[in-house]
């Protein structure tokens, strides 16, 4: 019986743990609902969570697909962060 050496015992355990995570589903990279979207202005949160109707809980990239229109005037908001995974805004 020939001994192997350890460069092949490594590429030999390399190549199993490779094999593992490629047959195992994704976990916690993203949820069925997206990834969630945060946004720093309070008054902007607000105006999305009023316009999509979700009151608390996390933003998805989902719960934002159908939104549309958003009248946001008059809202005292500063910062827009977040408003770019709006993609459907007309």
């Amino acid at each position: 019986m020939k001994k192997r050496s350890f460069i092949q015992r490594v590429a030999a355990a390399f190549l199993g743990l490779l094999l593992v995570f490629l047959l195992l589903p994704p976990v916690g990279v993203f949820s069925q609902e997206g990834e969630v979207v945060t946004f720093p202005d309070p008054n902007l949160e607000a105006a999305i969570r009023e316009a999509i109707g979700k009151p608390e809980g996390p933003i998805y990239t989902s719960d934002l697909e159908t939104l549309t229109k958003l009248d946001a005037s008059n809202r005292g908001i500063s910062d827009l962060t977040g408003i770019e995974y709006c993609k459907n805004l007309t």
